[in-house]
């Protein structure tokens, strides 16, 4: 999944800030099991980041740390939260999900599933996700809103079609809980 996440950016009357989730980067190039934050950004922990408005004038921060993780589920934003879904399983990011181990098994680099995680915000603004080079397809919603795709998603070799698509996806931020969900699916590459 989400090899890392490369940025947010929030604008504000008096000033710009920008804010780069990094996003994938990690899902094909993972970093040996670099879950801690660097640079003293804060860290998600069990599907959920705390931001302030002081960590968003600092220009940068990381989406590191733990996202929730459906395994072989394609999840949309309603179905998560109509049916009040909330996993109990969490993945860290930047990393893939080699390895991860589900149900006493370990993961392979072939298979499809869902990530989410909530940033908590103090304040409105426009964000924006840099999405660097991603060799597979996904899905990414901010909000329930569809805010980047690449390829075609599927739970088949055949059914899905990988993309090569870096781009910088735009949403609105509100005050309070913020939802990015991420549906990515892999039979091409082996992380």
């Amino acid at each position: 999944m989400p090899a890392a996440y490369q940025g947010v950016a929030m604008f504000t009357k008096r000033k710009i800030f920008s804010l780069i989730l990094l996003i994938f980067l990690l899902i094909l190039f993972p970093s040996g099991g670099c879950s801690q934050a660097s640079h003293g950004n804060p860290e998600a922990i069990e599907g959920v980041l705390n931001l302030t408005q002081a960590q968003l004038e600092e220009g940068f921060v990381n989406l590191d740390g733990q996202w929730e993780f459906y395994w072989h589920e394609l999840l949309y934003p309603l179905e998560l939260s109509k049916a009040n879904i909330k996993s109990d399983d969490f993945i860290n990011v930047p990393g893939s999900w080699n390895g991860h181990i589900l149900n006493e098994e370990k993961l392979t680099g072939k298979g499809y599933a869902t990530y989410r995680l909530t940033i908590n915000a103090d304040e409105n603004g426009k964000l924006s996700l840099k999405i660097p080079r991603i060799f597979t397809s996904y899905k990414l919603w901010a909000n329930k809103e569809l805010i980047a795709s690449a390829g075609t998603l599927g739970d088949s070799r055949d059914a899905m079609t990988p993309q090569y698509l870096p781009q910088v996806a735009f949403f609105e931020a509100q005050q309070g809980e913020n939802e990015i969900l991420i549906q990515v699916s892999n039979f091409y590459h082996r992380s």
